[in-house]
């Protein structure tokens, strides 16, 4: 692993869903994880779950 001194690491990345392509399809969707809201990593694992039992 390569690593870069520094002081401090500032996150930029967005906090909101981005469902721009998913509201493209005309058909029915299931958007899931970051795409329907930020998750952490479990509840986006989860909503990906869900969706595929619905289908």
């Amino acid at each position: 692993m390569i690593g870069i001194p520094c002081d401090a690491v500032v996150n930029a990345g967005t906090w909101q869903a981005d469902t721009a392509l998913a509201d493209s399809f005309a058909r029915e969707k299931f958007v899931v994880g970051d795409c329907a809201a930020p998750f952490n990593i479990a509840l986006a694992i989860r909503s990906g779950n869900d969706a595929g039992r619905a289908i």
